[in-house]
C-alpha cells in the first residue's frame, strides 16, 4: 500500500502541537454562528489553505533559499497537510469572520490587521516552542511582516467574497 503523504519520522512535539490545535481551532468553528453560506465558507477555506501553502512554499522552500522547515523534514508530511488543510484555513475564517460580523471603519479594520498579525506571529512564535517550523536566518519578526500583508490581502477578498454572495442573493 502507498502512503500519499509520508509519515512523520518520529511522533513528536510538533505533532502533538498540530493536533492539540487542530482540537481547539474545531471546537472553536463548531461553536460560532454560521454567518456565512457554505459556498463562501468553501472559498474562504481554499483562499486560506492556498494562501498559507504558497507562503510557506516560496519562503520556506530550498529554491533560492531555504529560511525555514516546517515539522520534521523539508518534505510534505501528513501534519504539513492537516495544518495547510484544516488549521490555517480554519484560522483564516474567524478572521474573516470578525471583519464580516461588525462594520467597521478603515482605522478600525487597520487596528484588526495589526492585532491579528501581531496574534498570528505569537502563535507562530508558540509553534517554533514546539518545533512546528524550525528558522534558517528567518524569525518571528519576518513573519509578522508577512502576516500584515496576507491578512491586508485577506481582508479585500473577504470583502470582494462577501459582495459577490451578498450580490447573489439579491439576484
Amino acid at each position: 500500500m502507498t502512503i500519499i503523504f509520508k509519515l512523520p519520522p518520529s511522533f513528536d512535539e510538533n505533532e502533538w502541537f498540530i493536533l492539540a490545535s487542530l482540537f481547539c481551532l474545531i471546537v472553536c468553528f463548531i461553536k460560532i454562528p454560521k454567518i456565512f453560506p457554505l459556498n463562501m465558507r468553501i472559498s474562504i477555506f481554499l483562499f486560506y489553505a492556498v494562501i498559507g501553502l504558497t507562503a510557506d512554499v516560496i519562503i520556506a522552500a530550498d529554491y533560492p533559499v531555504d529560511l525555514y522547515t516546517i515539522t520534521d523534514t523539508p518534505y510534505l508530511e501528513l501534519f504539513d497537510v492537516i495544518a495547510y488543510v484544516i488549521n490555517y484555513p480554519i484560522y483564516g475564517l474567524f478572521f474573516s469572520y470578525i471583519i464580516s460580523k461588525w462594520k467597521m471603519s478603515l482605522l478600525s479594520l487597520s487596528f484588526l490587521i495589526v492585532l491579528w498579525s501581531g496574534l498570528t506571529a505569537a502563535l507562530e512564535w508558540l509553534s517554533v516552542q514546539f518545533n512546528v517550523f524550525t528558522y534558517h536566518g528567518w524569525d518571528t519578526g519576518h513573519s509578522l511582516i508577512v502576516y500584515l500583508f496576507i491578512f491586508s490581502l485577506s481582508t479585500v477578498v473577504t470583502k470582494l467574497f462577501s459582495y459577490c454572495w451578498r450580490k447573489e442573493n439579491l439576484a
